[in-house]
């Protein structure tokens, strides 16, 4: 694979994220069950296609702990999967892997992108994690609320604080989280986590809505996609995960 260069803010922005918006086929990336290529100007996504979490005969990559996982249909690639919490206060559905992981020095990378494709069904009474997080608390079981000191590089929406998503880094000890002036809604978005040197910035769509530069994970923290939502009322809440794409540069 050819050599993909981007910087903090710019990176692909344009092309990337407006391919998908129209619905249209990347370029370059290796689709799951295809395993991923961790070295510079590696790509790689699922987009939940198949209707299923895997694919039959492929490895098992994402972990359900909690809430209820279905399907919709009629999305550019087929379908996305649909998390659903229960209806009862505190209740989660939450996605996570541990086997498609990555540090920001892999293999000489200097920068680990993640784009999640996402859409809100409700937003009021909701908390929302998309993002990175600790391998190893993943291999051990479900996230079960939002995180906190856990290593971690997302977007955080709590409705219960701000109807506004935050952006939030945290390096094992101390979170950094400072909200944005970007309202949630249920419109369809991509959400893109791009972590370099001393620097972690969000992305929604192509609104740079900041960067984080301090309690951000070490160089050498494994992160994974990890997905979550919580119901702060007696009603049940869902989330649609259109795709999930790592690059690496």
């Amino acid at each position: 694979m050819g050599v993909i260069g981007f910087n903090v803010a710019n990176a692909l922005r344009a092309t990337f994220l407006t391919a998908d918006t129209f619905g249209q086929a990347f370029t370059g990336i290796r689709w799951y069950p295809d395993v991923p290529i961790y070295e510079i100007g590696g790509r790689w996504g699922d987009h939940f296609g198949r209707g299923a979490l895997s694919q039959s005969g492929g490895y098992v990559i994402w972990n359900n702990f909690g809430g209820t996982l279905g399907f919709t249909t009629g999305t550019p690639r087929g379908s996305s999967v649909r998390m659903t919490t229960g209806a009862v206060i505190g209740n989660d559905s939450d996605l996570a892997s541990d086997s498609i992981a990555a540090y920001r020095t892999m293999n000489s990378i200097t920068t680990v992108r993640a784009t999640i494709r996402a859409t809100l069904v409700q937003t009021a009474d909701t908390e929302v994690f998309l993002g990175l997080h600790d391998r190893t608390v993943n291999q051990a079981g479900a996230i079960t609320a939002l995180p906190t000191t856990a290593r971690h590089a997302g977007f955080i929406l709590d409705a219960s604080v701000s109807a506004n998503w935050r952006r939030s880094t945290a390096d094992g000890t101390t979170q950094s989280v400072t909200s944005s002036t970007t309202a949630a809604d249920t419109s369809i978005h991509n959400f893109v986590i791009t972590w370099t040197s001393g620097n972690v910035n969000f992305d929604i769509d192509t609104t740079d809505i900041g960067s984080n530069t301090a309690n951000l994970p070490a160089d050498t923290d494994t992160l994974a996609p990890t997905l979550f939502i919580q119901t702060e009322a007696a009603a049940a809440k869902i989330m649609d995960i259109d795709s999930v794409i790592l690059e690496f540069a």
